[in-house]
């Protein structure tokens, strides 16, 4: 089962702004794995010194732009370069062990949207790990959606601990706005967004009780920065919420089947169908 797992291509697409002093550390990791990986290294108007760090790193595909238009136009650079029918996105600031993609694999299977495993923290001040207290949340490696749907809502997790499909990652990345969003933040939403599309596509989602993961604390990271600023935390909140309407909005087409009746609608043309109706409430109903 686990030579077979081998067989199945995975990409790690690494985004990357001027974070050369923490990326070394971050493409070890990703090149420690025991799965074999292609590694695609995205870096959209870096000003420091990463291009002559990439230099010592001729296996990995190095994409370059000097103009940076955000994370997720990075992102979905790295993603539409990648070849794997899988996909990682590691964050160039953290890391993961060598044994997480080859775990992730193992549990990965047709009817499962994404693989998440737990993580550990790590301050860059104190230099130390903060260890997540040993937990299971879930009884097994398979968990129904229905079941984990609560979990991913609420925790809002990061595509930094996740395995899922190439393109499933791509489909969730909308570099503008949702249909109908009214707040938005800088970076936040389509990470939410690439861990609830998979529950309206897919059965299952697969848990790692494992700490497989690392996310660093930093000054410069979106969540350290944010907690010294209210209207920021505000923001990011808003700009989540906007993420899990759109997501119960479609969940709710999907489980009542409406967009059949919309589909209908648009078939027979919205006022004919609609006077149709309305013909046979008066016969029936008013009669």
């Amino acid at each position: 089962m686990q030579n077979a797992a081998k067989t199945r291509s995975v990409s790690i697409i690494v985004p990357t702004f001027n974070r050369a002093h923490f990326l070394k550390q971050t493409l070890d990791s990703c090149f420690a794995q025991t799965y074999p990986c292609e590694i695609i290294v995205c870096d959209h108007g870096s000003t420091d010194n990463t291009p002559a760090l990439m230099r010592s790193y001729p296996q990995a595909k190095y994409i370059r732009r000097e103009e940076d238009f955000g994370p997720h136009f990075c992102w979905l650079d790295g993603l539409l370069h990648a070849t794997g029918e899988y996909v990682h996105l590691q964050y160039d600031d953290d890391w993961i062990l060598p044994n997480f993609i080859e775990k992730c694999m193992e549990v990965m299977a047709p009817d499962v949207g994404f693989v998440i495993s737990e993580c550990d923290l790590f301050d860059e001040a104190t230099q130390t790990i903060c260890a997540s207290k040993e937990r299971k949340r879930f009884p097994r490696a398979k968990v129904k959606v229905v079941q984990a749907e609560r979990f991913v809502l609420e925790e809002a997790l990061s595509p930094g601990s996740v395995v899922l499909r190439r393109q499933d990652a791509i489909d969730a990345i909308y570099p503008g706005r949702l249909p109908f969003e009214k707040h938005s933040y800088r970076g936040v939403g389509p990470d939410h967004w690439m861990t609830l599309l998979p529950l309206l596509r897919y059965k299952y989602i697969g848990y790692l009780p494992q700490r497989l993961a690392v996310f660093r604390f930093h000054a410069g990271s979106i969540t350290v920065d944010a907690a010294k600023d209210a209207d920021k935390q505000v923001r990011i909140r808003k700009a989540y919420e906007e993420v899990r309407s759109f997501y119960q909005m479609l969940r709710f087409c999907k489980h009542t089947q409406l967009y059949r009746f919309v589909h209908l609608l648009s078939w027979f043309g919205w006022r004919k169908t609609f006077s149709s109706i309305r013909k046979r409430i008066k016969k029936h109903v008013f009669k």
